[in-house]
């Protein structure tokens, strides 16, 4: 069985998927701080939309 790929978002991207609840900035030290997984493509970073979830996730059970 084959699994859907995670969908892969810049920053920008990421902040409209949230709906503008967020800054890119915010995202960006969220990355920086370990908080918010990401991968780095040559100087692009990238965000799973998994990673969003589970951040969320994170953040509902505190």
């Amino acid at each position: 069985m084959q699994s859907t790929p995670d969908r892969l978002m810049s920053v920008p991207q990421a902040v409209t998927y949230l709906d503008d609840a967020v800054s890119a900035t915010t995202l960006r030290r969220l990355i920086a701080g370990g908080h918010l997984r990401s991968v780095r493509v040559g100087a692009r970073v990238l965000i799973r939309v998994s990673a969003i979830e589970e951040y969320l996730n994170r953040a509902d059970e505190q």
